[in-house]
């Protein structure tokens, strides 16, 4: 998209110069959509704050075994086509993303785990588990392995 002159022609074909016509509009509109990246950006940095019952006990667990370690929940922000910038935004910020099937996970699930019975993505500086919440404790070894291999720039 080219830059258009504030003396221009408006584009709207109006006859007026741009300023006296559609700038005000289009500069509302970038605020908003710069508004709504701010806004989205502060979720996917800090999470959700509603939980479920699975994230909550998921949460806790993980505080304890990971404390220089913030846990997150964007099981109601994260899909597969804005996985990688999620990923991107959070990679050096020591978060640990946790994030539960739903309809709107799925997707994102199906490409990820290939068991069915998996009900949560685990997401660490780029490193991901899928496993069963009922199971939490039977991954905690390949877990922590997981966030010590990043941590000390090892990929999986």
């Amino acid at each position: 998209m080219t830059k258009i002159g504030v003396n221009e022609p408006c584009p709207c074909s109006s006859g007026k110069k741009y300023k006296k016509c559609c700038q005000s509009k289009d500069l509302e509109e970038k605020r908003k959509r710069l508004d709504e990246i701010n806004k989205l950006e502060k979720i996917y940095l800090n999470g959700q704050e509603e939980h479920s019952n699975k994230i909550n006990y998921c949460k806790e667990h993980y505080v304890e075994l990971f404390p220089d370690c913030k846990i997150i929940n964007l099981t109601n922000y994260i899909n597969k086509d804005n996985y990688r910038q999620i990923l991107t935004l959070n990679y050096n910020k020591n978060t640990i993303i946790l994030v539960e099937r739903t309809d709107l996970t799925e997707e994102l699930f199906n490409e990820k785990s290939n068991l069915e019975s998996n009900d949560l993505i685990l997401i660490y500086k780029g490193a991901y588990k899928t496993f069963e919440a009922l199971d939490i404790l039977k991954y905690d070894k390949d877990i922590s392995s997981m966030v010590t291999n990043r941590d000390n720039g090892l990929t999986m």
